[in-house]
């Protein structure tokens, strides 16, 4: 989230650091290259769903990072691999919402599906006060409710 939010406010106009912004373009490049090798990060969904966020920003990144991008997109066809530590807590929505990202800026066959596929995981997931929670992190309601509803409504 903090790559993405650099990223954002720097479309917006807000002055951020060169030296700050390389770093993290840096990191999370070469923790893309790593994902099939290591879960050094918690487990490989996270450290995808965070690459594939970044490498795809724009029609430039997508063209120069369109094989790494590809070996993520075929990741998400593994339940497993979805499924993160699988009693979803807050890694995973934000993972999905940044692989939502990733796949609606791309467009075609893998976002549909993913769109579809995802939606109604959260969904289902959603308590009956209407919030969504996390039950194997830290990670608040608050947050999680958050990063539900903005994956919903990415489109």
């Amino acid at each position: 989230m903090a790559s993405r939010s650099l990223y954002v406010a720097q479309q917006k106009g807000v002055s951020v650091d060169a030296m700050t912004m390389a770093q993290a373009e840096n990191y999370t490049k070469s923790s893309a290259q790593s994902v099939t090798v290591t879960a050094a990060a918690g487990v490989p969904l996270y450290q995808s769903a965070q690459a594939l966020e970044q490498l795809s920003r724009t029609a430039k990144d997508r063209k120069e990072n369109a094989p790494q991008i590809a070996a993520i997109t075929s990741q998400l066809k593994d339940a497993k691999f979805v499924n993160g530590y699988g009693s979803i807590g807050g890694e995973e929505f934000f993972s999905y919402l940044n692989v939502s990202d990733g796949l609606r800026r791309a467009g075609g066959e893998e976002w549909k599906q993913w769109h579809t596929d995802i939606t109604a995981r959260i969904l289902k997931l959603q308590n009956q006060d209407g919030t969504w929670a996390g039950s194997h992190c830290i990670t608040g309601r608050v947050a999680v409710t958050s990063a539900a509803i903005l994956n919903l409504t990415v489109k």
